[in-house]
């Protein structure tokens, strides 16, 4: 990243031609944390290049799927247990907003689900740079999704009230995806949409390969409110593709008309006059250094 004048662009370099990740630097931006970036965030990209991943479409025993039979498969369990009232989703909070509007237009097109945001919560604010949630899209997920809780989707399974359960695994390290804490086994369809082999896609009865964080691009809202872009660093593995296609994807494999977007940008757009807390704003607006959410800069005013 080099700054010129009061704009930033991006560098790169024929080290990163192998497609592997070697170093995080900060995007240097007075209106977040200026130069600075945390430990942790500075180390993430391990989790992503030591982690196992989904090649491929697979069944639940490990089988791969045809990509166009296994969203159809999805789909089609998704529509029929919404019909009937015993959908349950789970959203990750590292998921891009665009795919977290993706996905809630399947739900309002099938007809609702009971829907939660997982949480992802550690250690305390220190009010500089850590913060105790660790989901980076808190924010995004809370204006986009409601506030539903993860938690009471669990519950709501354990109890036999679903009869499909869809939950996103996380994006940057598998450890993170949620515990279902048996829940897996109350539910006649598991659908797992996530970029690794974690504790979910192992109990799953369907599992769809998505991009990881480092690998597509779409936009997050920061604790302050703040809507930045995110930018792919190297290609998705296997048959990952970004989570707003995915969930394109299985809008059609539900019988649904699909909203036809072919970019990341397409998807912001439509959402920004949709969604209250990006309305005001635009994908081609963004730029590396972001902008206050709708909300947000109604707050300043």
């Amino acid at each position: 990243m080099v700054a010129v004048g009061n704009k930033q662009e991006l560098m790169t370099s024929p080290g990163q031609m192998d497609d592997g990740i070697k170093r995080i630097l900060p995007r240097v931006n007075e209106e977040v944390n200026g130069h600075w970036i945390c430990d942790e965030g500075r180390l993430s990209y391990q989790h992503l290049e030591a982690a196992a991943r989904l090649p491929h479409a697979q069944d639940g025993d490990g089988s791969e799927l045809d990509w166009d039979a296994a969203v159809a498969r999805a789909g089609e369990s998704i529509r029929a247990a919404a019909a009937a009232g015993r959908l349950g989703v789970i959203a990750s909070p590292r998921a891009t907003n665009e795919t977290l509007y993706a996905l809630t237009k399947l739900i309002d097109g099938v007809g609702g689900a009971k829907l939660g945001a997982q949480r992802i919560h550690r250690g305390e604010d220190d009010n500089l740079l850590i913060r105790a949630d660790k989901g980076a899209n808190s924010s995004g997920i809370a204006a986009i999704a409601g506030d539903g809780d993860a938690a009471a989707v669990i519950a709501a399974a354990k109890n036999g009230e679903l009869d499909t359960l869809v939950v996103m695994g996380d994006l940057l390290d598998p450890a993170d995806t949620i515990h279902l804490n048996g829940a897996a086994d109350k539910v006649e369809q598991l659908i797992h949409i996530g970029p690794f082999v974690d504790a979910v896609s192992n109990v799953a009865h369907l599992r769809l390969p998505v991009s990881a964080w480092a690998e597509e691009d779409g936009t997050m809202v920061n604790c302050d409110g703040r809507v930045q872009l995110v930018r792919r660093c190297h290609r998705p593995r296997g048959e990952g593709r970004p989570g707003w296609l995915v969930m394109q994807a299985l809008i059609e494999g539900a019988g649904l008309e699909s909203p036809g977007w072919s970019a990341w940008g397409e998807v912001y757009d439509a959402m920004s006059e949709e969604v209250g807390a990006f309305r005001g704003t635009s994908s081609a607006a963004i730029g590396l250094l972001g902008v206050p959410s709708g909300e947000a800069a109604a707050a300043r005013a």
